[in-house]
């Protein structure tokens, strides 16, 4: 309770509560993010995304010499299902590619060893995953 009051004092005090979420709720929204449908060209928009950190000289000497070791498949499951909850979190019962743009930074800034190059020139993860956007066509 302590740290709950200091995050509301944090917060400018009066007036703000912390609203509680149950557990049922919280199982209920994740099956239905779990059984939400994701169109074929979103699905293989997201595969092409992560192909592109896997054979970046396919889109160019840029992103070629940036990128020395890309993500792994399982960053398209990532991509797959915080798109969907994206999607849900925003009131769609579909997945769009502007879902898929909106948790790419987050999901494959980590995934990503960028070359000597890249750091020497101070291209950042989110500067390749922006080229990587720009690049990689939704189907």
């Amino acid at each position: 309770m302590a740290i709950v009051r200091m995050l509301q004092e944090e917060e400018g005090g009066q007036g703000n509560t912390l609203e509680m979420i149950s557990q049922d709720n919280i199982f209920a929204a994740r099956g239905v993010i779990q059984q939400m449908r994701v169109s074929a060209p979103v699905e293989q928009y997201i595969v092409d995304l992560v192909m592109a950190t896997r054979h970046p000289g396919e889109f160019g000497d840029k992103l070629g010499n940036w990128i020395d070791s890309g993500s792994s498949p399982r960053a398209s499951i990532a991509l797959h299902r915080t798109s969907r909850a994206s999607a849900w979190l925003d009131g769609r019962d579909h997945v769009t590619p502007d879902d898929v743009r909106s948790v790419l930074h987050a999901i494959m800034r980590h995934r990503l060893i960028i070359s000597y190059d890249a750091l020497a020139d101070q291209v950042t993860p989110d500067a390749i995953i922006d080229e990587i956007i720009r690049q990689v066509a939704v189907g």
